[in-house]
């Protein structure tokens, strides 16, 4: 190969590689044009992304707030459920008290309801006793007034014997020195009468000693007698009733 064809060669070899550096250089400018285009975008979307994360940070520390807030509103909640757990348990045995209560009281009533139609036909039955009880004492009351006003003045009539009796009585014991209990004609006829009894219940004892009493006293006249007639006997069993006496 000639010189001329060599440098022909290195011209054209010299051209192709100016032309394939220029052509790389302007890719690279290409590449580098779009990689800064990248960056750039990559950048904006970095930077969109933290934007996105603080927002999100916010979010998740707003919704940590409301997590607290929902746990202890929840801790609140089980709480309460708890309290109203128990106090639904004290309902329901309070409830059944009161069932058992009102069924107590249900029979109760019932049982007055009894007594109360009871008392109602015990009225009416004394309603009509008492009615004809009254329209007895219309018929009978005239008559009633006047045996009343008979035995009124029977018991005056008795009254007056007895205190005529108890008079001669009094007056009679009185001769063999003794005395009845006192008159009781201001207590009515049934003391009188208990009276009389309690009198003549005592009365055979009164007799046996004014018996006793009658014999001493007729023996003393006897023994006084002969007294008088000098017999010395006589005077003895004078002074021995005396002794007696």
């Amino acid at each position: 190969m000639e010189d001329g064809d060599l440098a022909k060669l290195n011209h054209a070899l010299g051209r192709k590689v100016s032309f394939v550096a220029a052509v790389f250089e302007e890719r690279m400018a290409c590449r580098e044009k779009g990689a800064l285009a990248q960056v750039s975008r990559l950048e904006a979307r970095v930077a969109l992304l933290e934007k996105e994360n603080k927002l999100l940070e916010d979010i998740k520390g707003e919704l940590g707030e409301i997590n607290k807030v929902l746990k202890e509103d929840k801790d609140a909640l089980m709480k309460t459920t708890q309290e109203l757990g128990e106090k639904y348990e004290k309902l329901d045995d309070k409830n059944e008290k009161l069932e058992e209560e009102n069924m107590r009281l249900r029979g109760q009533l019932e049982d007055n309801a009894k007594v109360i139609e009871k008392l109602r036909l015990i009225g009416e039955r004394d309603a009509r006793a008492i009615a004809e009880l009254n329209r007895c004492v219309d018929i009978m009351g005239p008559e009633l007034e006047q045996k009343t006003k008979l035995i009124n003045e029977a018991e005056d009539l008795l009254k007056e014997k007895f205190t005529t009796v108890y008079e001669v009585y009094k007056a009679s014991l009185e001769a063999f020195g003794a005395e009845p209990y006192p008159c009781p004609v201001d207590e009515g006829c049934e003391r009188i009468f208990e009276w009389m009894q309690e009198e003549f219940g005592i009365l055979p004892e009164v007799l046996s000693g004014l018996n006793d009493y009658s014999a001493l006293f007729c023996a003393e006249g006897i023994f006084q007698l002969l007294e008088k007639e000098g017999c010395e006997q006589g005077r003895n069993q004078d002074e021995h009733l005396e002794g007696a006496k």
